[in-house]
């Protein structure tokens, strides 16, 4: 699993004055991450080099080269520069801690490079960038349980973080929790709509939700629904309802709709289950996906919401360029407005 190393906006931290950079300094480092931006990562590198030439001790030019060196997989020189930064009164400090732990992680040092991002999390108790790289490298070893944990952890600092909601989704499909699963998933398209991983995100989700239920005849359709244990922390009459909605697919009713038609309405009957249930129930899945998605579906914004996470399939694209003010709606909801 690749790791997400830190956001965009870093490559804006050279254009503060306070940084007190030369000029020559701070147009090397502008040309060096406008290459690194188009994946010249070689040379993003000499750039920064002939930067350091002119200061072997910015923080900056160090910070940007470890960052280039890790997208080359040049991970030695990598940790190296990222090293430079493991100053506690550097600026860098927080950010070259995840490249410097990724880099380990990266040379087959997993178990150091846990016990390293464990006690810099110590200095940063609200990074979720950390926990998500600590997170990866629990989930490298087999220790889905610590990874869970720090993704929740990071999720509830950072919501908006597309990869830790998708590799919740993944670890929980692997450990067999159904909608703990899909949960995630539902979150991490919203957030992250049309790009390779979302595909492979949205059909894991409809897989999931057809999981189950097979057709043998025509008047014949096996349903398989889950039995109901201390391991599904309350989801039983969601997963139940999941199998049902998705039997409801070969129903003379139902024979004519297209597949994005169904899984807006199994979307829906999901999410509204969810919403009655809620009641007591506590933890990431009930306190914080399950209101997002019933308020969707009680505000009547389940139809958009749906065909906007389907971005990565054609008849999607269509709807919405018919539909653009039912999602102006949806994200007016989502913004509070």
């Amino acid at each position: 699993m690749k790791k997400i190393i830190i956001p965009l906006i870093l490559s804006t931290f050279f254009l503060h004055p306070s940084f007190g950079q030369s000029n020559n300094i701070k147009e090397l480092v502008n040309e060096g991450v406008k290459f690194h931006d188009e994946g010249n990562y070689q040379e993003a590198i000499s750039t920064y080099k002939k930067a350091l030439e002119i200061d072997a001790n910015s923080e900056l030019v160090n910070y940007e080269i470890s960052m280039s060196y890790f997208a080359n997989n040049e991970y030695e020189n990598a940790l190296e520069f990222s090293e430079k930064g493991l100053r506690k009164d550097s600026r860098y400090y927080q950010h070259s801690a995840v490249i410097y732990g990724s880099c380990l992680d990266e040379l087959g040092n997993t178990k150091k490079a846990i016990k390293f991002y464990k006690n810099t999390i110590k200095d940063f108790p609200t990074d979720y960038l950390l926990r998500y790289n600590l997170a990866v490298s629990y989930s490298k070893i087999g220790q889905n349980d610590d990874a869970v944990k720090y993704l929740i952890d990071g999720i509830l600092n950072n919501n908006l973080h597309p990869s830790s909601h998708y590799m919740l989704g993944q670890i929980m499909y692997q450990e067999g929790h159904r909608v703990k699963s899909i949960l995630p998933l539902y979150n991490f398209l919203l957030l992250e709509p049309q790009s390779n991983r979302s595909e492979e995100a949205l059909n894991l989700l409809l897989n999931q939700l057809n999981e189950g239920v097979s057709k043998k005849s025509d008047k014949e359709i096996d349903v398989t629904i889950p039995m109901v244990t201390k391991k599904s922390d309350g989801f039983g009459a969601v997963e139940m309802m999941i199998s049902l909605t998705s039997a409801s697919r070969y129903t003379e009713e139902n024979k004519e709709k297209s597949d994005i038609e169904l899984f807006y309405e199994s979307s829906e009957s999901i999410f509204n289950i969810l919403g009655e249930l809620k009641k007591e129930q506590q933890g990431l899945w009930w306190d914080y996906y399950v209101p997002l998605l019933s308020g969707i579906s009680k505000n009547e914004l389940a139809k958009p919401f749906c065909y906007y996470i389907s971005l990565t399939k054609k008849p999607a694209n269509t709807w919405l360029d018919q539909n653009s003010e039912e999602v102006d709606k949806l994200f007016a909801y989502l913004n509070g407005e």
